[in-house]
């Protein structure tokens, strides 16, 4: 069973809820609801009326989405 962490920890394996996926990535089940309307944020999984998302795409979306620091120029 997936626990509940922070980004960066040790990968989960399986299926989590929204709840458990949007407080490993510090936001709320609301903003994950609304990334899947938009069309963004990791893959998810419909079984009936459920979202579930599998930890291995919501670490590869984490990965997609690192972004490096631009330093303007002079």
């Amino acid at each position: 069973m997936a626990t509940t962490s922070t980004v960066g920890s040790a990968p989960h394996t399986g299926l989590a809820k929204a709840s458990e996926v949007a407080a490993y990535l510090l936001t709320t089940p609301n903003q994950l609801s609304r990334l899947r309307f938009e069309g963004h944020g990791p893959k998810y999984v419909k079984l009936g009326r459920s979202v579930r998302y599998r930890w291995e795409d919501v670490h590869s979306w984490v990965e997609a989405n690192v972004q490096a620091t631009v330093v303007g120029t002079k």
